[in-house]
């Protein structure tokens, strides 16, 4: 759920890695972070497209 979150912001690695830090989180590794916001940025991308078809049709 964080990497949506990340994704759907203007947060990147090095600042999820901090904010968990602060809270005494430990936190993902960068390759697996980098690893989890490639596989979401797909989905995400995709469901974006569909909205922005979607809005075309209240424009026309």
């Amino acid at each position: 759920m964080l990497v949506l979150l990340v994704l759907k912001s203007k947060l990147g690695r090095m600042d999820v890695s901090l904010v968990l830090y602060c809270l005494n989180k430990k936190a993902p590794t960068k390759a697996l972070l980098q690893k989890k916001f490639n596989n979401m940025s797909n989905p995400v991308s995709g469901l974006n497209e569909d909205q922005m078809m979607h809005n075309q049709q209240y424009v026309q």
